[in-house]
């Protein structure tokens, strides 16, 4: 999967509107270079798709309604489905994304991994954000 170039198209929800990948392989990954300009940041939105996010170069800050957390290079994290969030940079940086729905995770519609392993995370709303550790 090579990464591409993400814009970021919200309804008026703030759910994101581009499609991550196809209904045949749902997942996709980008790789995104960011400043800190005041006008180049993420700004605020949601999907139903868990994200995992490497930062190779630079710092970048994610907040959510409740927390801020700032990421450096050589660290990354996992975003819950559906939580709403923002990025911006404390430094310049390059980071790679990689979104995958439920169904690349857990296979067809109510298998058994997607019940009992994948729903408890998936639907924890105490779980919105998680430091990957190397």
């Amino acid at each position: 999967m090579a990464l591409q170039k993400c814009g970021l198209n919200r309804n008026n929800k703030n759910k994101e509107l581009q499609p991550h990948g196809s209904l045949e392989f749902p997942c996709a990954g980008y790789e995104s270079t960011h400043t800190n300009a005041i006008c180049d940041f993420i700004p605020w939105h949601w999907h139903e798709e868990v994200e995992f996010i490497y930062v190779r170069e630079g710092s970048m800050r994610l907040q959510t309604a409740g927390k801020a957390w700032s990421f450096r290079k050589g660290e990354g994290f996992f975003i819950n489905t559906n939580v709403l969030c923002s990025m911006d940079c404390e430094a310049p940086c390059l980071v790679d994304s990689h979104l995958l729905h439920k169904t690349f995770l857990g296979g067809h519609f109510k298998s058994i991994f997607e019940t009992k392993y994948l729903d408890p995370v998936l639907k924890n709303r105490n779980l919105e954000i998680l430091k990957l550790l190397g």
